[in-house]
């Protein structure tokens, strides 16, 4: 059984399985690109329930790209009576207490471009494109330039 969030003051870290210490932080970047997710599946009764939780004890850094016109999530949140996280964007106490750990990206600007039909397509744009490699390279060890030879 998947451990409950008891206290609104702990950390999604402390909320998550205790069986993910030993592999915390093993992915640098995780992206949540126009995902279908409820946007509340971060909230602190459903936080480990949701499965985000581990995500975020993996993850060094989240990263939520997300557009309030993308058509297809807004067709999900018809389906499912919930708003979804790639359309709204993190909000609520939990994303708040990750911090820096979270980033995001508002893809309204330039979503439509690649589907013009359902706006779905903006994980492609060159806006996405530049940010995924934006954040990547900021978190990448450069060699350190070698002194050998008497340089």
């Amino acid at each position: 059984a998947q451990d409950a969030v008891e206290d609104p003051a702990a950390t999604i870290a402390e909320a998550a399985p205790k069986g993910l210490a030993a592999v915390a932080g093993l992915l640098d970047h995780l992206f949540l690109v126009a995902a279908d997710v409820p946007a509340d599946s971060m909230a602190e009764d459903e936080a480990v329930n949701s499965g985000l939780a581990t995500l975020a004890v993996l993850a060094s850094r989240l990263h939520v790209l997300h557009a309030a016109d993308d058509v297809a999530l807004l067709a999900s949140l018809a389906l499912n009576w919930q708003p979804r996280l790639g359309a709204r964007g993190p909000s609520g106490p939990v994303w708040r207490k990750m911090g820096r750990q979270v980033s995001t990206l508002d893809c309204n600007g330039f979503n439509g471009r690649t589907d013009r039909v359902l706006g779905h397509g903006y994980h492609s744009e060159d806006e996405a494109v530049d940010y995924y490699c934006q954040h990547i390279a900021a978190s990448t060890p450069r060699p350190v330039p070698s002194t050998a030879g008497g340089v």
